[in-house]
């Protein structure tokens, strides 16, 4: 199973359960190889969507900082869940 339909499997389970961070998190990190893919014209292999996924929780983890010096709790704890929601697809 490739990491693409890895994430479609999620979604579509986290759409089912109703889980609200999950679909966010992962509909975010599919949005962005899809925009990689139509960038680059063809479809991406794992290697690449594991680049990708790991900017997106390095995008999470900048956010987490600024909220932090914001004092933005919820939205500290909402990061935190998704950066762990994304690194469940990405190589140990």
């Amino acid at each position: 199973m490739t990491i693409k339909s890895a994430l479609t499997d999620a979604l579509h389970k986290a759409i089912k359960a109703n889980d609200p961070i999950s679909k966010t998190a992962i509909r975010l990190a599919m949005t962005s190889i899809k925009r990689a893919e139509v960038d680059k014209g063809e479809d991406l292999d794992d290697l690449s969507i594991f680049s990708i996924l790991q900017k997106e929780v390095k995008t999470r983890e900048e956010t987490i900082a600024e909220a932090e010096k914001a004092e933005r709790k919820e939205m500290i704890i909402t990061l935190k869940e998704e950066i762990t929601i994304i690194q469940k697809f990405l190589p140990v």
